[in-house]
């Protein structure tokens, strides 16, 4: 009966992550949506945010420096925040 019912929430859940993906494919990205859009009513025409990197490249460069930073801080985490764990508990 277990088996079942998980099977069916795994049915479902799949569904909608694949009627989700194919509703994401028609979606435009910021730069198309907004940044194009509001330089034009403003006359003006859309440029790179950093040094020629356009679209989701920046989008790559913040997840690349934030893997990096978490990577970093959870190698040096007992460094930085001490050990803690058994704290006031004597030996047994």
């Amino acid at each position: 009966m277990l088996k079942k019912l998980f099977l069916q929430l795994e049915l479902a859940v799949l569904s909608l992550a694949i009627s989700a993906g194919s509703a994401a494919a028609k979606w435009e990205g910021v730069d198309l949506a907004i940044i194009d859009k509001v330089a034009k009513e403003n006359g003006r025409t859309p440029m790179p945010l950093v040094g020629g990197d356009y679209g989701d490249l920046l989008l790559l460069m913040f997840l690349v420096a934030g893997a990096g930073g978490g990577f970093i801080v959870g190698y040096y985490f007992r460094e930085l925040f001490g050990k803690g764990g058994d704290k006031g508990q004597g030996d047994v």
